[in-house]
Formats: structure tokens, C-alpha cells, sequence
């Protein structure tokens, strides 16, 4: 899934080489500097605990 917003310095470009050094089974997610949530939207749901995170509280109020 792609993310409905950009976010300058985000990891658009990086998703896929930051997925690929995921383990491969684990059962937390937890993203602090979220921004537009490439990495979230791109990740394969598997269902495990997912915290998403950003200093920008209205940035994250939109989620």
C-alpha cells in the first residue's frame, strides 16, 4: 500500500532495503519516527503489535 501523504526526508526511497533487513518473524513493529508511514504501509501484515510514532503530534492525529 502507498501512502496518501508525502513527508520531506522520508524513507519513500528506503522501504524496500529497510523491509529486507527485517527479521524474518517477529511480533512487534514499533515505528518512532513515522513521517508518512512508507515503511508501515509497505511492511506485509501479519499481525503483530504496531506502534506508530512522530514528533509531529498532528501529523500523527491525521492516522
Amino acid at each position: 500500500m502507498k501512502s496518501f501523504i508525502g513527508w520531506i526526508g522520508g524513507k519513500r526511497a528506503l522501504r524496500k532495503d529497510i523491509l529486507a533487513a527485517f527479521p524474518s518473524e517477529y511480533s512487534r513493529y514499533i515505528e518512532v519516527f513515522g513521517g508518512a508511514g512508507w515503511v508501515l504501509f509497505g511492511k506485509q501484515t501479519t499481525g503483530q503489535m504496531e506502534v506508530f510514532n512522530d514528533a509531529d503530534g498532528s501529523l500523527i492525529n491525521i492516522y
